[in-house]
């Protein structure tokens, strides 16, 4: 607590406390070791489609926790989404089983996933609830990266350590080069995340980070070769135009958090409305001039 104008103790909420940005790091460190575990059990495929997951648990927890109503036209978005993914997802299912990819224990590697995608939903959360609350992109990623620092660390000495030890020689520089690849692009998401959170809140992130599966198909048309076939091919761009119609469709329900969470009239959309009136205005007003 610290002193303000008038004699009045500033005092802070509860959900940008020191112990609950502890807990958010460690449930947000345990998600990503749950899903990298998952991998060693079960398919790509099992994995990208049960970490969809992460929607309706986020909505759930959304409602719960922040008093999030979601219309119809939410649900419908992010039914959508899902879909577009697993038109992705079931156009490479041939491939896998001729291959004979499935997993060493696929029940575990599934439920591994499934509690990262519970854990995901509330990390989420918790950093939307923190942000709503006043606290600024850089106090959430100082504190979450700092406390995340340390409990990743720990667990990595302890468990990861021999693994660690014998990395260069296993892989190589080209694998330490992966690696690296890797640990910038999560920064460079980890970075992003708040501000997403605080325009669109974590359901309509985890609905937006389905496209993420889209890029890897993307990635894996460049670097490995494609599909495999044409009908492959016409499923990716099938599932791009899908799961692009579910975001556009939850974006247009509107904000699914009540105003009065924020403590202020206006919708956390009323900025970007506002820009987009403003566009409108000028276009307008520039038409008129030609006419």
């Amino acid at each position: 607590r610290g002193a303000v104008g008038g004699g009045k103790a500033a005092e802070v909420p509860a959900s940008r406390s020191l112990a609950r940005y502890a807990a958010l790091s460690v449930i947000d460190t345990q998600a990503n070791y749950l899903i990298v575990q998952a991998f060693r059990y079960t398919s790509l495929t099992s994995v990208t489609l049960l970490d969809c997951a992460a929607i309706p648990f986020s909505m759930a927890l959304s409602r719960a926790a922040l008093g999030g109503a979601y219309a119809r036209g939410h649900v419908a978005g992010g039914v959508v989404s899902i879909s577009g993914l697993a038109i992705l997802v079931l156009a490479d299912v041939g491939g896998a089983r001729g291959s004979g990819e499935g997993g060493a224990n696929p029940p575990l590697g599934d439920f591994l996933v499934l509690c990262a995608a519970l854990l995901y939903a509330a990390s989420n959360v918790l950093q939307e609830a923190a942000l709503l609350d006043g606290a600024s992109t850089a106090e959430v990623l100082a504190r979450i990266g700092g406390f995340g620092a340390i409990v990743s660390g720990a667990q990595c000495l302890a468990l990861e350590y021999e693994d660690l030890s014998k990395l260069r020689a296993a892989a190589g520089p080209g694998g330490v080069l992966e690696l690296a690849t890797f640990a910038v692009s999560l920064f460079a998401m980890y970075s992003l995340v708040p501000e997403v959170l605080r325009r669109c809140g974590a359901a309509a992130f985890n609905v937006a980070m389905l496209s993420s599966d889209l890029w890897a198909a993307a990635a894996r048309v460049a670097f490995f070769g494609g599909f495999g076939g044409w009908i492959a091919s016409l499923s990716f761009f099938a599932s791009l135009v899908t799961v692009a119609a579910g975001l556009v469709m939850f974006a247009a329900a509107g904000d699914p958090l009540p105003p009065g969470r924020k403590g202020a009239a206006e919708s956390r959309y009323s900025p970007l409305d506002e820009e987009i009136a403003a566009v409108v205005a000028d276009l307008e007003t520039d038409r008129r001039g030609d006419g």
